[in-house]
This record gives C-alpha cells, structure tokens and sequence, in this order.
C-alpha cells in the first residue's frame, strides 16, 4: 500500500458529541451547523495502480483535496496477500478508481468485479487505466471503450495500434451540461496527454469532447448499464492536468457520482462562459 488517508475516529466521535450535547441543551442542531461526519459518512475509496509510473507526490494531493472523501492507493495484487477481487463478499469500498494498466484478471476475479459492481461499488476509470485488463473479455463492454496496444482485430474490424501524445494543449467542451458530474463545468482548457485511434463503443453517454487532431473526441463519458455506475476519463497523465481546475471538478464530481452522492433529479445547466486555464 503506497499511500493511505483515513479521517482519524476521534473527529466522527466529537461529531456524535456535538449533536448529543446539542439535544441535551434543548437545541437541535440546524443541518448546515452539524459536523458533515454527523451528516453522511465520507465516500471510502480504493485507488487502484500497476503497470504504468506516476507522480507519487501530486497525484494524492488531488484526493486530499476532497474532504468527503477517505481512499487507499493500493495495487490490485499485493505480495502475500489475496487480490482485492479475489472477495465480493466483504469488501470495505464504496468506489474503485482505477490508475492501472495492464493487469490481468481470473475468470473469477472478473466475475466477482462485476458482482461489486452489481452490489452498488461504483467505478471511476481514469486515463490509462483505459488500457487495463486487456486480456479480460469484459473489459472493453465495461467501460465502453478500446484501446488498442497493437495492430488487432476487435469485433470483426482492424484496430490499427492507438497513439498518444504527450504535453498538449486542449479545449474542452462540455456534451451534456445537464448531467449530474457536469453540472456547474465550463469549458475549460488543459495541457494533458492525448489518445487517438481507440474505439469508443456504442451506448456510451458523452460527457466532454475535444476537436484537437490528436485526439479522440471522447474524453468522458458515463457507460449505463443497469444499476452500475460506471464513469471514465481519458485524461489525468500528470501534475498539469491533477492541478487544472476543470479537470477537478470533472473528476470529484465523477467520484461522488460512481458513490451515489449526487442527485440525478437536479438538472441545472452550466454556465456558459468559458475559462482558460493552464
């Protein structure tokens, strides 16, 4: 386990207490006066890595920025120790977030995968974690995407070997203003990592797009699919797109979601000015 951030249990205890004394005195606590551990417990998270380096320093100090929510940083295998979908039975997440790449699954493990998902374990796929699980059948119907790490034939049509770039520019343009993980997003511009020439299947929801040449359209989208949620990023390479307030957003948004804390019913549109950030 790399990195780890648990709310201490003295602070949700005090919480209890503060209500407690409240209602002893004769006064009840107003609900934007209480402790928000005495409202809702925080979202608990299991950030998944392997197969592909990352900034160990910046990319944890994104989700210290959430205060709603306690996550692990943690590989899916870990050495002498059973692998995290090895159980669907007692598992302590209310979201997987996956930074992974190229880690391979069990039939079974896929299986019980699936099976957190069905029980309400939300799911966040985050950048190259794209290319994970390439050798699991389910994966791409899962995310709703492919992307091709070699020349291949996916569904009866030639995959040609997908690209990337590095450290460019992007305009981002918010699909569908209306959805809860958008709400309140302007377009926004970021310098990030592209992808170009992977397949975006059918039944997608786009999110945000961009027209840069090297890049795919598609840069979020949630894939419905019953009950699951499901939501993916394509962005999220490095420290310039972690720290871009957009890209913040999107992606707290897109956890809170995949947690079952946004409300679906609220339809505000987002402002329409743009802002550019760097």
């Amino acid at each position: 386990m790399e990195h780890k951030s648990i709310q201490p249990v003295w602070r949700a205890l005090a919480a209890v207490g503060v209500v407690a004394l409240a209602m002893l005195g004769g006064e009840a606590l107003a609900d934007d006066e209480k402790p928000a551990t005495a409202r809702q417990s925080n979202i608990r998270m299991a950030i998944i890595v392997g197969g592909h380096g990352y900034d160990k320093k910046n990319f944890p100090a994104m989700f210290e920025a959430m205060k709603d929510l306690d996550y692990e940083i943690r590989p899916a295998q870990e050495k002498g120790k059973p692998h995290l979908f090895d159980d669907a039975n007692s598992f302590p997440y209310d979201v997987i977030l996956l930074y992974n790449m190229n880690n391979k699954l069990t039939a079974a493990q896929g299986k019980n995968f699936l099976k957190l998902l069905d029980k309400g374990v939300g799911l966040v796929v985050l950048h190259h974690a794209i290319t994970g699980f390439q050798d699991w059948p389910g994966w791409p119907d899962l995310i709703g995407a492919r992307y091709f790490l070699k020349n291949e034939i996916f569904r009866g049509a030639q995959g040609a070997r997908s690209i990337w770039k590095d450290d460019v520019d992007l305009k981002m343009h918010v699909e569908n203003a209306n959805h809860p993980i958008t709400r309140g997003l302007q377009d926004y511009e970021i310098c990030d990592e592209t992808y170009g020439k992977w397949r975006f299947l059918p039944g997608n929801v786009l999110l945000v797009s961009t027209e840069h040449p090297l890049s795919n359209k598609q840069i979020a989208w949630v894939r419905p699919q019953g009950s699951r949620r499901v939501f993916a990023m394509q962005s999220g390479h490095g420290p310039l797109a972690w720290k871009n307030k957009g890209f913040r957003h999107l992606l707290s948004q897109g956890i809170r979601w995949a947690a079952g804390r946004l409300d679906e019913d609220e339809k505000a549109p987002a402002p329409k000015a743009k802002t550019k950030e760097k």
